[in-house]
């Protein structure tokens, strides 16, 4: 019946054979529609798979990359020792260079730290300093110090609060001291962080660039 209805002309068709047509019209459309869906779905899936896989493998060749780097340089920052050529103060931290210059690699130890508990105890003393001696006498002083003193993602600054020791010996109020007092005494050492940076030298102008493979997390 389809055959004959297709070779009618739309208005040669019954009112039944007019249903039939656009019932199987319809058909058509949702088995195309259906077909282009399945079609997308399965390029979307192929292509996430395969850009994750390929992803995992760069990680995992980064990851072993990273730990054959760290264990060959502390290797050799044991002969370097042997060999004097460690400096003292240098925390763990030092730099090779290639005989023609044209490579470098950094090894860095950052210690990473934040005040403790005192740290409040320190707040207090500062703010009943700020507010009983300096306010009246000095408003941009105080309005400096305050600042440093303020708290960022409920954490004082560690740089910000560096700067009142060098502060130290400016004042001589009692709660000036304990609050610098303080301050020094929770400034305690969290964890350290190593990185391995690499660099090769550009020809043009001389200057080093870094190769950034970002592996600190991996």
């Amino acid at each position: 019946m389809q055959a004959e209805i297709e070779n009618k002309t739309i208005a040669e068709l019954s009112d039944d054979e007019l249903k039939a047509f656009l019932k199987e019209r319809e058909k058509k459309a949702r088995n195309e529609k259906a077909k282009k869906e399945k079609d997308y779905q399965l390029k979307k899936n192929q292509l996430v798979r395969e850009l994750v896989h390929k992803a995992q493998g760069l990680q995992d060749i980064l990851k072993e990359f990273k730990d054959q780097g760290y264990k060959d340089l502390k290797n050799f920052y044991e002969i370097m020792q042997e060999h004097g050529n460690v400096k003292s103060g240098h925390k763990g931290n030092f730099m090779l260079k290639s005989d023609n210059g044209d490579f470098k690699v950094e090894f860095c130890n950052h210690v990473n730290k934040e005040f403790d508990e005192r740290a409040e105890m320190a707040a207090d003393n500062l703010n009943t300093f700020l507010e009983t001696f300096m306010k009246k006498k000095d408003l941009v002083s105080y309005e400096y110090i305050k600042g440093l003193s303020e708290k960022k993602n409920d954490k004082f600054d560690v740089n910000l609060v560096g700067r009142l020791f060098k502060m130290e010996d400016k004042f001589d109020d009692p709660h000036w001291k304990k609050a610098i007092e303080l301050f020094k005494a929770s400034y305690t050492e969290v964890d350290t962080t190593q990185y391995i940076r690499f660099f090769v030298r550009n020809e043009q102008n001389g200057q080093y660039e870094n190769i950034n493979l970002n592996f600190a997390s991996v």
